[in-house]
């Protein structure tokens, strides 16, 4: 899975890559059109392009950083999972000792019950 997790971000960052410089490509081609509607169009074309790569360049930074965020938290958490599993461990061995006992004296009285109920 992580094979091809590497492979669509290299495949991200080369288009990226390649946006971001027609962009560039785009705004310096804007210097050498002749009509001024030209000049507009490809000027504003080639700023788009430039602004959409570093936007996406921003979101997968910021991406980045959330997943980074959120498996500290998951560490974190199974942490404090694995220590209250250990801290229950060790008090389970009561609760099964009591368990025994009340489940002892529910057979006890039942027995006795029915002794009672013989007689």
């Amino acid at each position: 899975m992580s094979f091809v997790n590497q492979n669509n971000i290299k495949l991200y960052t080369v288009a990226v890559i390649l946006v971001i410089l027609a962009g560039i490509g785009i705004f310096i081609s804007a210097f050498l059109a002749a009509d001024i509607q030209l000049r507009v169009a490809l000027g504003l074309g080639g700023v788009a392009l430039f602004s959409l790569g570093v936007i996406i360049i921003k979101l997968t930074r910021d991406t980045r950083k959330a997943q980074e965020k959120l498996d500290t938290i998951i560490a974190r958490l199974e942490e404090l999972h694995q220590e209250i599993q250990k801290k229950e461990e060790s008090g389970k061995s009561g609760i099964a000792i009591a368990d025994i006992i009340s489940s002892g004296l529910k057979f006890y009285s039942e027995y006795k019950d029915r002794d009672k109920k013989k007689e």
